[in-house]
């Protein structure tokens, strides 16, 4: 039994991708190996590239940089 097995399951957020495997980001794809190589608990929520804004304001996530 992982020492994580009781943690709630971490959430990522990817861009869907009309290429196979739906993998848009390398760098999420390196971190998804990561966690499950170390039996880490996680789910991918994948966000449509015009949905992003959506999904960061349903966490809270303020934009780094204002373009106004």
């Amino acid at each position: 039994m992982s020492q994580y097995s009781m943690m709630q399951p971490l959430v990522l957020y990817d861009i869907l991708s009309e290429l196979p495997g739906n993998k848009f980001l390398p760098n999420s794809a390196k971190l998804r190996f990561v966690l499950s190589y170390n039996d880490i608990p996680f789910v991918t929520l994948w966000v449509e590239y015009s949905g992003i804004s959506i999904a960061m304001k349903a966490v809270g996530a303020k934009p780094i940089l204002s373009l106004s």
